[in-house]
């Protein structure tokens, strides 16, 4: 990184000085004497840029890591969780974030997830549900996985209420799977249709365990490629749906 990424969390420079910004160019502070040179520089920019990375990392992995304990827990807004979706999402283009996260495992990472339900209300036909989803199909049995959550939907609603009642676990996330929608799972289609025609809508879902799979999941959303083979970590909650003539990933 050159500089401060553009994703960061915070814009607290972090240094060994007790946590805080000494602005007096110590080594570990990202702010330099205007005399020092540009190899003594990038060290600290570096440093810098890791820390800033791995804090980004950390707060989301703590998000899904709440998801899976059936647990009351203060837990972020949809307010906190826009904004660290769209940082998330902005970090995924940056290799040197990459980077970081390759290197982050939580304890939750490579497990069965946990599953939920979720109960959205819409006033009418005409006001969305305000989730954005691709089509994940499977041998054993097609999902939806969120792609992202519109500012002022019934999912955003949903979410508040989870985080005022403390349930962590029932919130819907980025990278989360629906497996089925008022009892219809299986095949992408009839969910989608089902979703359409109705006004109250019970989604049984898994959210990722961990910022690992969640960061599978996104990177195959934007290269339009298949899961990778072993990541589906809904897998022992999906249902066997009709048979379908072909896939299609949008």
């Amino acid at each position: 990184m050159a500089g401060c990424p553009s994703w960061g969390i915070s814009s607290r420079v972090l240094c060994s000085n007790q946590g805080h910004c000494c602005c007096q160019g110590c080594a570990d502070c990202s702010t330099v004497p205007a005399n020092a040179t540009t190899s003594a520089a990038l060290p600290s920019l570096k440093s810098f840029g890791h820390n800033v990375a791995l804090e980004l990392c950390t707060a989301v992995d703590d998000e899904f890591r709440l998801s899976q304990h059936e647990k009351s827990a203060n837990c972020a807004s949809s307010v906190s969780l826009a904004t660290l979706w769209e940082q998330l999402t902005r970090a995924c283009d940056d290799p040197a974030f990459l980077s970081v996260a390759s290197g982050v495992r939580s304890e939750f990472s490579g497990v069965s997830s946990l599953s939920f339900s979720a109960e959205l209300l819409r006033t009418s036909g005409c006001q969305r549900f305000g989730f954005g989803c691709r089509d994940v199909p499977a041998d054993d049995g097609d999902v939806l996985m969120v792609t992202g959550i519109s500012r002022g939907g019934c999912v955003e609603a949903w979410n508040d209420e989870c985080a005022r009642q403390r349930t962590p676990w029932k919130r819907l996330l980025l990278c989360s799977v629906v497996l089925s929608v008022n009892g219809v799972a299986g095949e992408c289609a009839r969910m989608r249709n089902e979703l359409s025609a109705s006004t109250h809508a019970v989604l049984i879902a898994c959210n990722p365990p961990s910022l690992h799979e969640a960061l599978l999941m996104l990177c195959a959303f934007r290269t339009a490629a298949p899961v990778p083979p072993g990541s589906a970590f809904w897998a022992a909650h999906t249902t066997r749906g009709t048979a379908r003539r072909d896939h299609v990933f949008v």
